[in-house]
């Protein structure tokens, strides 16, 4: 019995650790927020000033979303971490744990969703489909794995050293 316990509380911390990772905000709070867009690929879309403000707008608004939803993903993390803590784990209730933290979750990746349709609404269709092209540049270059980019002082994603 102690060692199914301790089987499912290493797999309880593995399942939170993932999903904590995945929670987190990219590249910290060290200044000014950035939306899915990067700076250099704004500029190359000819933004009209009203397009530029409706992005800061939603920028913001998702940014705070996101932090709101951040908080209450930890709150559920810290809730499964002391139910594991304390030792008597009852399945029913480390299922019922384990779903809260999956449906925030959920709620996380469906907000990006819609904050990424909410841009694209923004755009002209030529630009949509400059915005899309880039973005497939930028995934094929790697920018997301670690690949240095121009505007990012030889720095990759999380501030971490990019290959140029």
């Amino acid at each position: 019995m102690k060692k199914t316990v301790a089987i499912l509380a290493i797999v309880a911390l593995f399942l939170v650790g993932s999903v904590y990772v995945v929670a987190q905000p990219r590249g910290g709070d060290k200044g000014p927020r950035k939306g899915i867009m990067h700076p250099r690929i704004m500029k190359e879309l000819k933004l009209t000033t009203d397009q530029e403000q409706k992005l800061e707008a939603l920028r913001d608004k998702h940014h705070d979303s996101m932090d709101n939803m951040r908080i209450e993903m930890q709150k559920r993390r810290d809730a499964m971490h002391e139910y594991l803590k304390a030792g008597n784990v009852e399945r029913a209730k480390y299922n019922e744990l384990s779903a809260a933290v999956t449906a925030q979750h959920e709620q996380i990746r469906k907000a990006n969703d819609n904050h990424f349709m909410d841009v694209l609404d923004v755009l002209t269709p030529e630009q949509k489909k400059e915005f899309l092209s880039k973005m497939g540049e930028r995934r094929e270059k790697g920018m997301r794995g670690g690949e240095g980019c121009d505007d990012c002082n030889d720095r990759g994603p999380k501030g971490r050293p990019g290959k140029r």
